[in-house]
């Protein structure tokens, strides 16, 4: 009986944390490289393409400290625009997913579910300067 608990509990907790790491493609370690994180090895790609410039000149842009809003505001395209853009082209990827049985319809719903408020936040973050939070921690209590 208490395995069969423990393995629920880990089961739950695996579901849960893939799901928020689709749906919003969480702030990872390359952000102070300039990308959001997670995932943006196809959707960095799709957002240089919708606002008509190269992925380097993106990447320069979040280096410069803009979130990908920003860069969008910046080429005249609106917040919303670009959140509906990325919105729309995750869903297209996840039912891409559910067709090719690399995720479940039920998963995938769940995904959508959380899908637009996590990626405006991702949108809308700005990326961390080089070095990190924990690095200026050091710098200030003088471990560096």
């Amino acid at each position: 009986m208490r395995k069969g608990v423990v393995a629920v509990l880990v089961l739950g907790l695996l579901v849960a944390l893939s799901v928020s790491a689709f749906a919003g493609e969480g702030f990872g370690r390359n952000a102070q490289e300039g990308s959001m994180g997670l995932g943006q090895g196809v959707t960095r790609p799709y957002i240089a393409e919708a606002l008509d410039m190269d992925e380097e000149a993106l990447r320069d842009a979040r280096r410069e400290g803009k979130s990908m809003i920003g860069v969008a505001e910046s080429r005249g395209v609106s917040a919303d625009e670009l959140v509906d853009s990325v919105v729309d082209f995750r869903r297209e990827q996840m039912a891409l997913m559910v067709e090719e049985g690399r995720v479940t319809a039920e998963h995938a719903e769940q995904c959508e579910e959380i899908m637009e408020t996590r990626i405006r936040e991702n949108l809308e973050r700005v990326p961390e300067p080089r070095g990190g939070q924990m690095e200026q921690r050091q710098m200030m209590q003088g471990k560096r």
